[in-house]
């Protein structure tokens, strides 16, 4: 049978699939296009306004996580299993949390240097995050999956392009506030499809949906995961500074090629998974065998291939050992699988429990760091990284079980007229 599986995976087929995942080509014109940034900035800006622009970029992920994913997750769940046509905003619930977003961003530029222009700069682009991701949970929430990759194609496309003509147009020392605007001005084709679509209803009052809270239990899953992914740079960076470099190198390409294929598989697979739990139908049991196969033999030849393209990428300065590698990369394929159980508990409710998974994977990864980084740094790094994602996996793989072994059936009870009694009647 493996055979037979193999047998099939030729490159018609294997483009065949990629076509029916236009999740995966938005998530690598992403990736793609931030390395491109990456190259352009470490080169035409000044080192320490480098330094402010990936800091604030950091604060632009903490607040994604936190609570753009939290926006986003609802108006997919609205728009597919809530029944609404529009993204309902609600001033009271969702204004609070933005404006902290926006205050983050601002207080991340003004404790490293006092400039307003770069602080209202960098709020600018963290609100230009928050509007992309809206955009882009509308075209997903309405199942337009290539909608969304374009609207990924404009945004990285303009936010490159302003980086570019900064860099062309604008003296060095004065570049750093346009580069962070261009995050906003990346955002603007999702802010024009909102618009034309008429997308978008503002209340001052309590939304609709009022059990949805301001910061979900999927945006303190997010940003558990953040920190899982993070956290052990910035202790590594107290403790073993002069190994932490090759550590960072590796560990961001394995990270950057299978957290764009975890993205872009959350985004294809939640729409549907929201739909199947409103109409009580069975949820997809996970990744076909095909496209397993294919996962873990991308793994593996990312644990071998890893390195040397560090060095060449690199230039020699950086030779990450093999152990590291096949560490890492083993962790991003326990990532990877964990993905289809995420998705399914999301749909059915079941966050809460997810969350706490989260955060208790995160925790280990922290406190494991803090206790064993003075004496193993990057060896231990790596391990603490794979055993986080176990649990992770681990943990969500027993509360799928358990809700699955626990659900009440439901597709045969009716009410007295012959309809259908939903879940919760």
């Amino acid at each position: 049978m493996p055979w037979t599986v193999a047998s099939k995976i030729t490159p018609v087929a294997l483009w065949q699939s990629a076509l029916k995942r236009p999740t995966w080509f938005a998530q690598g014109v992403n990736a793609g296009s931030s390395l491109v940034l990456v190259a352009l900035l470490t080169r035409y800006l000044p080192v320490d306004d480098y330094a402010t622009y990936a800091t604030v970029l950091a604060s632009y992920a903490f607040g994604n996580a936190l609570v753009g994913t939290t926006i986003g997750t609802r108006v997919i769940e609205g728009l597919t299993a809530g029944g609404l046509h529009k993204i309902e905003l609600s001033l009271r619930r969702d204004g609070p949390p933005v404006i902290a977003c926006l205050a983050a961003a601002a207080a991340t530029t003004l404790i490293i240097r006092v400039n307003l222009l770069v602080a209202a700069a960098a709020s600018a682009g963290m609100l230009g995050i928050l509007l992309a991701e809206l955009g882009g949970a509308y075209a997903l929430g309405l199942q337009r999956y290539w909608a969304y990759a374009t609207l990924t194609f404009a945004q990285a496309a303009l936010w490159l392009g302003s980086v570019v003509v900064a860099i062309v147009l604008v003296p060095q020392s004065e570049r750093l506030p346009i580069c962070l605007a261009a995050v906003a001005v990346g955002s603007l084709p999702a802010v024009a499809y909102l618009a034309v679509r008429r997308a978008v209803a503002l209340t001052r009052g309590r939304p609709r949906y009022r059990r949805h809270s301001a910061i979900s239990a999927v945006g303190v899953t997010n940003l558990a995961l953040w920190v899982l992914a993070s956290g052990d740079r910035i202790i590594l960076s107290q403790y073993a500074l002069a190994a932490l470099a090759t550590y960072a190198a590796i560990y961001g390409l394995l990270d950057r090629v299978f957290r764009t294929v975890a993205n872009a598989e959350i985004q294809q697979r939640l729409p549907g998974a929201f739909l199947n739990e409103s109409a009580n139908r069975e949820q997809t049991a996970g990744y076909s065998r095909r496209t397993l196969l294919v996962l873990v033999s991308a793994g593996c030849i990312a644990a071998v291939a890893a390195p040397s393209a560090i060095k060449l990428i690199t230039g020699g300065h950086y030779d990450p050992p093999i152990g590291m590698s096949v560490v890492l990369s083993f962790a991003m394929i326990v990532m990877l699988a964990a993905v289809p159980t995420y998705v399914s508990l999301i749909a059915q409710g079941r966050t809460k429990a997810v969350a706490m998974v989260a955060v208790v994977a995160a925790s280990v990864n922290i406190i494991g760091n803090l206790v064993l980084a003075p004496l193993y740094g990057t060896g231990s790094a790596a391990a603490l990284t794979l055993i986080g994602y176990a649990i992770w996996l681990g943990g969500i793989t027993v509360i799928k079980r358990t809700a699955t072994s626990w659900q009440r059936p439901t597709t045969n009870l009716r009410h007295s007229d012959g309809s259908a009694i939903a879940r919760g009647d």
